[in-house]
Parts: structure tokens; sequence; C-alpha cells
């Protein structure tokens, strides 16, 4: 099925709300248990801007800093720009310190050398934390509620609070070459409100779910999408675009559109511009788009 079109009792069925009693017979006993063996070494974080985040480690090198170049990126200006790397091999996971300004920290100890990670290991580079696991079963279900920390679920978009982050290090590499800019738009007159926010939910996946490009559900009957690379101009072009396709659907909506180029700009400053110009576009008569 479509992504777009799950309902959103699929989305609550990704991690049960209840426990069920359930029997197995021994050959599912088998499976189980033998899934339960399977190895998927992981980082599980547990303070930091992404808590509950999993980071599976393949096998290789895997870079950790505040760079976009570091497969696992830190926000933080207590970590360094590469301030560990983590090694996987056939032997195990290593996790070595990069010449750090702060340190990597195991367990309670500042690492000098490389130090091979075992099932519970706690990993502190700045002010972030890290549980290191190993069990395929333990990384899928602390996936799977994460997943449902994160996601709105009516919709199965992301929630505000997750866009928010995400917008946040869009934002680190904002530049006038590369600005960033937010959509925000409340939808109107819903007759069947339902059925309306599952529309805008098969529009947004549908137009807007590729590289550089994220959205999410924001409040009641609001949503944003946040763009990489895009003026505020070409974002409000998008906008408009936008409003044409919900009205085409049946839809209207009111829209706003804000942007910046200053990598030191704050996720809910530039979030809460655009529904400041979103609420000036309900206020004029709605189904329009406004520039914050």
């Amino acid at each position: 099925m479509d992504d777009g079109k799950r309902s959103s009792q699929e989305f609550a069925d990704i991690v049960p709300g209840r426990t069920t009693e359930v029997y197995l017979d021994v050959t599912e006993r088998r499976t189980a248990a033998q899934r339960a063996d399977e190895r998927q070494p992981a980082l599980v974080m547990l303070q930091g801007d992404l808590p509950g985040q999993v980071f599976r480690l393949p096998i290789g090198r895997q870079l950790i800093g505040r760079k976009g170049d570091c497969q696992i990126r830190l926000r933080e200006k207590a970590v360094s720009a590469h301030h560990a790397e983590i090694v996987h091999t056939d032997t195990g996971v290593s996790v070595s310190d990069l010449e750090s300004t702060n340190g990597t920290v195991v367990n309670g100890r500042r690492i000098r050398t490389p130090v091979f990670l075992s099932q519970g290991n706690l990993l502190k580079l700045g002010n972030s934390v890290f549980k290191y696991v190993e069990s395929l079963v333990e990384v899928e279900l602390t996936e799977s509620l994460h997943t449902r920390s994160t996601i709105d679920p009516m919709t199965g978009l992301w929630n505000r609070q997750h866009l928010l982050v995400r917008l946040a290090y869009m934002i680190d590499s904002a530049t006038a070459a590369r600005p960033v800019s937010v959509i925000a738009f409340q939808m109107e007159q819903l007759p069947d409100r339902r059925a309306g926010m599952l529309a805008v939910t098969r529009l947004l996946r549908n137009s807007f779910d590729d590289l550089g490009r994220y959205f999410g559900r924001v409040g009641d009957e609001s949503f944003a999408i946040v763009l990489s690379g895009t003026t505020r101009a070409t974002a409000a072009a998008i906008a408009a675009a936008l409003r044409k396709s919900l009205d085409s659907d049946g839809l209207r909506a009111a829209i706003g559109v804000s942007g910046t180029e200053r990598h030191t700009e704050a996720a809910e400053t530039l979030l809460t511009a655009a529904e400041e110009a979103m609420a000036k576009a309900v206020r004029e008569g709605g189904n329009r788009v406004v520039l914050g």
C-alpha cells in the first residue's frame, strides 16, 4: 500500500499500544530465539538533539562530529568537527577519538587509544550520550518506539517537535548560496476532516518526498514544509503551486512563507515566521499565499 494512503490505525499498529498474550508453537519459539541472537551493532542516543534515535553501524568506518560529511552528525558546539570514529569489522566494533577538543568518553573514562565496545557501553561526546547495543531485536524495538514518538498518528507525517529538529540541522548549513525556506499552511473549511487531512498527506508525499525537502503536521489542521537550498521567492512559487494542487482536490488553505540565509537562525523562529504569515493569509480571506 502507498505510504500516503495509510490510515492512522495502520501507523498506530507499528507499535501496538497494548500487550497481547500470544502462544507460540515450537517452530515460532525457535524462530524467535534465533532472531534474538541476530547481531546488529548500533548506537542509541540517550541524550542529545535526537533522543531515542538509532544509528545502525554497518561494516566499515563511521565518523561522528559536527561536519556535514559525518555519518553520525551532532549539532552541539562541545563536539568537534570530526570528533570520533567508529570502525565495524568482523572482529567487533571499536571507537577512537580523533584528537577532539573535549575528548571521547567510554563508561566514564576518556579514551586515548581505540576501544572495543560491548553491549550496554555508554559513549559520551560533548553533552551527547549514546548506548551501544548489539541485539537486532533491541535495535528494531528501539527504532519502532522512536518512530512512534516522532510521527503524527493521524497522518503518519513527522510531528512538530521532530520537524523542528530536522529544520535546525538544515539551518546549520544555511548560506546566501544555500538558503532555507519554510512553507506553513492552514487547511480551511474541511467538510470531512479526516478525509481532508489524509488527502493533504497524500499530496505532500507525492510532491515533496525527496532529498532536501521535509514536511510534517505542526498544528491541529496545519502543516509545514522545509526546503533546503531554496530562496524565499522560489518557496513562494512552490507554495502557489501547492495552493493550486489543493484547489484541484477541492481543498482550501491559507499559506505563509519564510526564509533565511543565516546559519544562526533558530528553527522555532523560522517556523513561527511562516505561521505568522499564514495567520495573515487567514485574516485576508484565506486561500492565498503571504510572504513573511
